[in-house]
């Protein structure tokens, strides 16, 4: 399944020491964003436990989007994301 592939486009020190950051890793699981996920999951609702509502759903970009940048995860390698 695709979001149990590791993120190796962007190869970042890994979370877990000896192990692969993965999409649902990064999503659901990596206490490092535990705060910036309560946020997505305050906004998505229910919605927020399903990885294909947030990875395709329309509703679900800009709440997405706003995550991905406010944990910075991404910006070593994109530069700042907007989430507008």
């Amino acid at each position: 399944m695709i979001f149990d592939q590791p993120l190796s486009r962007v190869r970042l020190d890994v979370v877990i020491p000896g192990s692969d950051e993965t999409v649902h890793h990064y999503l659901f699981d990596c206490p490092q964003y535990a705060q910036e996920r309560h946020q997505l999951a305050n906004t998505l609702r229910r919605q927020a436990t399903s990885i294909s509502f947030i990875l395709t759903a329309e509703e679900a970009t800009k709440p997405l989007m706003r995550y991905i940048r406010k944990t910075g995860r991404f910006k070593p390698t994109f530069g700042e994301i907007s989430d507008k």
